[in-house]
């Protein structure tokens, strides 16, 4: 039991040193980025004593719940005062590899870890009704995928009424919940042409800090094999091996693309990124994770360019990626062994009993479901004691919305597309388009994994792909109206 927590305790520790790292990196993105505005020293200012301040609460493991909720309370009071709030929508992705910063007992057999990136959103929805109720920012336009999420919000809060275990509810909802807010910060936030501007390099940062935490959490591990004994027992601080990886998939085509839209150190900071996101998801032996990585890509490259210097360059980063990957002991010869048992292995055959018993739930609850995150109630009792959610996101959806949630789950992808349609539409410069062309690779990653893997009902996954729509909402709107809609003090 020692060993147990001090190995933990000392992976904690490089977790931190590693959060450390990449909040150095987003400290010089911020310095740079808010001291070419005017009047702008003192925020920049208090910015940097933050930082500087929690860097060293991390050194001397003094970090603790109530010294986050004070620190997160000043720099955001500070943003609001100083007409940058913008700027909280940008730290969205960058408090994702920090992780848990405390827990609250509900009841002896739940304990509820309260991460980074809850209380930011948290605050941030309360410094953004602030900032609207005192029309310190204009309220933006609603859009329909707003209108959609809410009504499906408020269908899951409603389904207290029919749930059975409320435990499970419970969950579902605040994972809801953040969503969201995640969606509903970005889209109001995003609206300001320089946050737009600095949304994927925070992107990059986030998903280097990830990758290094998944790469050192891997090799301590000291053997290959252990990867394959208890995947779900691998977590680092954002959360479990199998959606720290599809985090990395989901990401990787915009840290790819950042290499092509930028000059410098910029470029290879990006494109290193990119190398250590491909090792992270070799080096996990996911078999849906490799080939939903190599078809986005795929897709990325195809659509990049006209087989020019850009293909050639992205499929040599991502080559590199894949043989130092698998160069590590006999991580190839696992790779085939998994992928020659796709049809006929034990987990692949569980997974086609567990969409056929979702699917017999949906239909003896056909009209709402059976509610919130009861879904794995009735695979406990169906399949024998199985502690999942469904693999399948439509049979998830099924079985726990019914047919609303159906609808409800085909008007978000219409919105969707149709929002891509209308940037595709009016997207004219060369570094948008290809930005544009992240995002149709990144969806394509997130559509097959909502086939094969338990993604959205993730907390961390869910608010990094509602941050990324957000973004698109507010981007496709800029198209159409004046570039910074949300105007401080339109009076001076």
């Amino acid at each position: 039991m020692v060993e147990w927590t001090k190995e933990r305790k000392n992976r904690r520790t490089k977790e931190r040193a590693i959060s450390l790292l990449a909040c150095s990196l987003v400290l010089a993105f911020l310095r740079s980025s808010v001291m070419s505005m005017h009047h702008q020293t003192s925020v920049v200012s208090i910015i940097v004593l933050t930082c500087a301040l929690i860097a060293g609460l991390f050194f001397f493991d003094l970090f603790s719940f109530p010294i986050i909720l004070l620190l997160a309370l000043t720099v955001i009071a500070v943003l609001v005062a100083g007409e940058k709030l913008w700027l909280g929508v940008l730290a969205i992705p960058l408090a994702i590899p920090i992780g848990m910063v405390t827990t609250v007992l509900i009841n002896q057999s739940y304990r509820y870890e309260i991460t980074a990136v809850e209380v930011l959103l948290l605050l941030l929805s309360i410094a953004l009704a602030y900032a609207f109720f005192w029309h310190v920012v204009e309220w933006p336009a609603s859009h329909t995928i707003e209108v959609v999420m809410f009504v499906w919000l408020a269908l899951a809060y409603t389904s207290l009424l029919w749930i059975v275990d409320g435990q499970k509810y419970l969950v579902a909802v605040r994972v809801f919940t953040y969503h969201f807010l995640a969606f509903m910060i970005a889209a109001s936030l995003f609206t300001h042409k320089r946050a737009r501007e600095w949304a994927i390099p925070m992107v990059v940062v986030s998903a280097g800090c990830m990758a290094a935490q998944l790469v050192q959490t891997l090799a301590s591990l000291g053997s290959v094999s252990k990867i394959l004994v208890d995947r779900s027992s691998i977590v680092t601080s954002v959360g479990p091996l199998a959606t720290v990886v599809a985090i990395l998939v989901l990401l990787l085509p915009f840290v790819v693309i950042q290499g092509y839209r930028t000059q410098g150190a910029s470029r290879w900071l990006s494109w290193a990124v990119a190398v250590l996101s491909s090792i992270a998801v070799v080096a996990s032996i996911g078999k849906a994770a490799i080939l939903i990585m190599i078809l986005s890509m795929g897709y990325l490259f195809s659509n990049i360019g006209k087989g020019n210097v850009f293909l050639k360059r992205g499929l040599i980063i991502i080559a590199i990626g894949l043989v130092l990957g698998g160069s590590v002991s006999n991580i190839p010869q696992l790779i085939m062994e998994r992928f020659a048992t796709v049809t006929s292995g034990a987990t692949s055959q569980g997974r086609i009993e567990e969409a056929s018993t979702g699917l017999l739930v949906f239909r003896r609850n056909i009209i709402h479901g059976v509610g919130a995150g009861n879904l794995k109630y009735y695979y406990q009792r169906l399949l024998n004691g199985y502690n999942a959610e469904s693999n399948v996101l439509v049979v998830q959806v099924a079985a726990e919305y019914g047919l609303i949630g159906l609808v409800l789950l085909g008007f978000l992808v219409f919105e969707i597309r149709k929002v891509l349609r209308g940037l595709h539409g009016h997207v004219i410069g060369h570094r948008d388009r290809l930005l544009l062309v992240a995002v149709r690779s990144s969806i394509v990653a997130m559509v097959l994994y909502s086939v094969f893997e338990v993604t959205f009902v993730a907390l961390t996954y869910g608010i990094l792909f509602w941050w990324l729509i957000g973004f698109l909402v507010a981007w496709e709107g800029s198209t159409n109206r004046h570039p910074n809609p949300i105007l401080i003090h339109p009076n001076k």
